[in-house]
């Protein structure tokens, strides 16, 4: 069948097999299923988590269904790479600021993006905290106008690894805090109804000494040897230092490096650096904070 041949295009191992046909059999509405599909697909990277979004993408658009599906992520890198949204551009919800809980509307455009949209998968769900969670739920009810249902009666399906990168608020969504205002963000990530781990590593299937290393360091469980080949690398030269992505957690730092950066690359050249002023006129479709 469909389903099958599109799992062998992308040659998806036994746990990826088992998480794909899970989204495509409950599309196909096959009994024994919830209603409401609510999954999680976990695993370290290199375990096959985007083969596996890319395949479903793959399915619903070989049936002529992609207009069910949406594919988001909580970050434009790791959106970019499943060629999705971020979930935040996907369902209209506000980007927190502090402890600020912002109501969002639902305008006519998020209206007609979700128009036949029944499924939403989100990568990355680490750094999902209970905050948004519950700004999600809220926002899905409006969209879908199924205020007594949970997220709207959308299938949901998360991706990700909760020992890569946290939520920035560090309301974790596996961390149960009754005394929080955010209570009912952990609720809502318990409500999961199906659950897939894929264990088999993909990415350094070759070099399995590698593999191993990168486990250890995962569980935070280095072995001295570990510690000595990534301290003789602290120093390594880089191929190409103005290429080189460099990661943080924080828009303030982003912004200082790619302050530095713009300042090199003027030394560098001889070029000024020139500053322009944007006049705007129109807030539509931005986010603009005092």
């Amino acid at each position: 069948d469909e389903a099958s041949s599109i799992a062998d295009a992308f040659t998806l191992n036994v746990e990826q097999r088992r998480a794909f046909h899970l989204i495509t059999d409950h599309a196909l509405h096959f009994v024994g299923l919830p209603d409401q599909l609510l999954m999680g697909v976990f695993g370290e990277g290199g375990t096959g988590k985007t083969q596996v979004i890319k395949a479903v993408q793959a399915w619903f658009t070989m049936l002529n269904r992609a207009d069910e599906l949406l594919v988001s992520a909580t970050t434009g890198t790791a959106a970019i790479n499943i060629d999705g949204r971020t979930v935040h551009n996907a369902t209209g919800i506000a980007i927190e600021v502090g402890d600020i809980t912002r109501t969002s509307r639902v305008t006519d455009n998020m209206q007609n993006l979700w128009e036949g949209r029944t499924y939403l998968i989100i990568d990355e769900v680490s750094m999902l905290s209970c905050q948004t969670i519950v700004s999600l739920n809220a926002q899905l009810m409006k969209i879908k106008n199924h205020p007594a249902v949970m997220f709207g009666g959308v299938n949901l399906i998360f991706f990700g690894d909760f020992l890569q990168f946290p939520a920035v608020s560090r309301l974790d969504l596996y961390m149960d805090r009754p005394e929080s205002k955010y209570a009912l963000g952990h609720d809502l990530w318990r409500s999961l109804n199906a659950i897939v781990i894929l264990r088999q590593q993909m990415r350094q299937a070759e070099d399995p000494e590698y593999a191993a290393m990168l486990q250890r360091i995962r569980y935070r469980v280095p072995s001295d040897e570990d510690i000595l080949k990534l301290n003789a690398r602290v120093s390594a030269p880089l191929s190409d230092l103005w290429n080189t992505p460099v990661i943080v957690r924080r828009h303030s730092i982003r912004q200082i490096i790619n302050r530095k950066r713009v300042q090199q690359a003027s030394a560098f050249s001889g070029l000024p650096i020139t500053y322009c002023a944007a006049n705007i006129r129109e807030r539509k479709g931005i986010s603009l904070h005092a």
